[in-house]
């Protein structure tokens, strides 16, 4: 019986020598993490990166060349705060039935092009040189667009224009 014990000890420091010696070239990698959580919606470092890495995009091609050691961090940190507040933004909006419709995108985007001097079709295309899809850039477009409406009906509610004043205009 002790000689069953001592070789079942045996075999369990082997078999744990051996599951730490196989570990040691294993390597974890983070796939996937939670970078903020807005009110019960979750941003994601995936989100965080796309975000920043289209920042980055522009500065380089706003001033091309190589990009300061601190402007990866400086664009992570600013691509999260954007997130950030486009959620709340967008939970605000949900909250007082505030949406943008698609003829409401079509309008601006035919305002932008008119304002330019080009088509929609050339805003689509400069938009694809900056790695915005089609779908993406009207998505970002209606986004900002939620955000003035929320901006304007805030800043609408604020103002106090005495009745006075009303008159004399």
């Amino acid at each position: 019986m002790k000689a069953m014990a001592a070789v079942s000890r045996t075999f369990l420091f082997a078999g744990m020598a051996l599951l730490c010696w196989a570990t040691l070239g294993v390597r974890a990698e983070v796939v996937e993490g939670v970078a903020a959580i807005v009110d019960d919606e979750v941003i994601l470092l995936s989100e965080v990166d796309g975000a920043a890495n289209l920042l980055l995009q522009r500065v380089q091609a706003q001033q091309g060349g190589e990009l300061p050691p601190d402007a990866i961090a400086q664009a992570r940190s600013e691509a999260l705060k954007q997130l950030i507040e486009a959620r709340l933004i967008q939970k605000y909006a949900e909250r007082v039935n505030l949406s943008v419709t698609p003829e409401e995108i079509d309008e601006t985007i035919a305002g932008i092009a008119a304002d330019e001097g080009i088509t929609p079709e050339q805003i689509y295309a400069a938009a694809e040189q900056e790695g915005l899809a089609r779908e993406d850039y009207r998505k970002e477009l209606g986004n900002q667009l939620t955000q003035m409406k929320v901006m304007s009906g805030a800043v609408r509610g604020r103002i106090d224009v005495p009745e006075e004043e009303v008159k004399k205009l």
